[in-house]
């Protein structure tokens, strides 16, 4: 009988960790979203490219560093679906009109590098972590730059799509990628809360 109700009592205990993990995962299917929304609003338009400067880079490192690849999949996934339903979620159009506009790309490829970053959460100074945190880094940018770039194409030749649409983009991208890192690192250590 005791093994009985300790095994009922494991069963429970685990099944409410398992019940709290999916809040958790439930809350960012909220969250992420709605700032990648408000990152889109935050806007520049500029002469140099077609392609909006928004802060939308900066959420999606910050999710992609923070959380598991399931979520982040499927927090980009809710984010482009909310769009299309009219939403005023992206920068450059509304609803299905996005599919037209030459930062189509780029949105797609927030979703596939969600397939392909390593949530890589831990920190340290060993030059192995160092090199791979890199590594890891450049890739989720050219993943997203590659979509972006892709997309491009359809609007104007491979030399003017590198030099309007991924060149303006690089340095900017690289601050983001840094203060997403500062961000993470003081979640990681639990200085402010997190995803």
């Amino acid at each position: 009988v005791m093994y009985n109700l300790t095994s009922s009592f494991s069963l429970r205990k685990s099944s409410f960790l398992t019940l709290s993990s999916l809040n958790v995962k439930l809350y960012n299917l909220v969250i992420i979203p709605i700032l990648m929304a408000v990152a889109s609003n935050i806007k520049i338009f500029t002469p140099m490219s077609p392609v909006p400067f928004t802060m939308q880079t900066f959420i999606v490192f910050l999710t992609l560093f923070n959380t598991d690849k399931l979520t982040s999949f499927l927090s980009f996934s809710i984010y482009l679906i909310s769009g299309f339903s009219n939403l005023p979620f992206f920068a450059s159009a509304r609803g299905a009109a996005i599919i037209f506009s030459p930062s189509f790309g780029f949105i797609v490829g927030f979703l596939a590098s969600s397939f392909f970053a390593n949530n890589i959460k831990e920190f340290s100074t060993k030059l192995k972590y160092i090199l791979r945190n890199i590594l890891n880094d450049l890739f989720i940018i050219f993943i997203i730059y590659f979509f972006g770039y892709l997309n491009l194409l359809r609007f104007m030749d491979y030399k003017s799509a590198f030099i309007m649409g991924i060149l303006p983009f690089v340095l900017f991208d690289f601050f983001k990628l840094i203060a997403s890192k500062i961000v993470s690192y003081f979640w990681n250590k639990n200085i402010i809360s997190g995803f």
